[in-house]
């Protein structure tokens, strides 16, 4: 459409022509705006790819280290348990060869105090009964006579017969021979004095041998005896020092 002269002069005031640079410019402004745009989103977009991919690596990371975890866990326990049992085993088989090494010590421990102490009861009364003998011995005469008639039995009568004491008893005696039943049985009887022999004791010789009737043998052999009891005793089960 064409304007007519005068409103093509009234609109001939400055006005700004339609130019094609400048909407090249523009349009290129617009494109350059549009590149930065892009290359921003795309930063950003590249920026929470890595974050999502490093968080997904690390929560790969975290779940692998805690299968990882688990399962060492689990291989650890049954490792574990499995060197538990065969070191209990080797420390359990141990510990019973040392209980029965114990047991065996404590039993031939146990045997040996109690012969000890089955010796030391016998010697202590021994010594008790003896030191009481001989001091009967020494003031009662007929203990001598009591230990010369026991000591007779073990000789026929009509065997010769030389009964040895000591010097204090003898004339004890000599004085009772005649008048004791069993003394005066033994028409071949002799009596001598012998400072060998302690008061209360006595030694009878005879052809075939020796009657040995001092007090400290008579003790021996009394103790030789209480031994040999308590030893069946103690075998049996019956003894009072038994641990039963």
């Amino acid at each position: 459409m064409l304007l007519k002269s005068t409103e093509f002069m009234e609109n001939a005031a400055p006005k700004k022509l339609f130019n094609l640079s400048d909407i090249a410019a523009e349009g290129e402004a617009i494109l350059d705006r549009a590149r930065r745009q892009g290359q921003e989103v795309l930063a950003q977009a590249q920026l929470q790819a890595e974050q999502i991919r490093q968080q997904a690596q690390e929560q790969g990371y975290r779940m692998g280290y805690d299968k990882g975890m688990q399962e060492g866990r689990e291989k650890g326990l049954e490792q574990a348990l499995r060197e538990g049992r065969e070191e209990f085993s080797q420390n359990s088989d141990a510990l019973i060869n040392t209980f029965n090494h114990f047991c065996e010590n404590f039993e031939q421990l146990r045997d040996r105090l109690l012969f000890e102490a089955e010796q030391n009861t016998v010697a202590l009364a021994t010594a008790i009964a003896e030191k009481i003998v001989k001091k009967r011995g020494r003031k009662e005469p007929q203990v001598t006579e009591e230990n010369v008639k026991a000591a007779l039995e073990l000789v026929t009568k009509t065997t010769d017969v030389v009964v040895k004491v000591n010097p204090r008893d003898i004339e004890h005696l000599k004085r009772i021979k005649g008048d004791d039943n069993i003394l005066s049985q033994y028409n071949r009887i002799r009596f001598e004095a012998d400072e060998a022999v302690e008061q209360g004791g006595c030694e009878l010789l005879t052809g075939q041998g020796k009657v040995d009737g001092q007090l400290a043998t008579q003790m021996e052999r009394i103790a030789d005896e209480l031994l040999t009891n308590r030893a069946k005793k103690r075998m049996s089960g019956d003894s009072p020092l038994s641990p039963e």
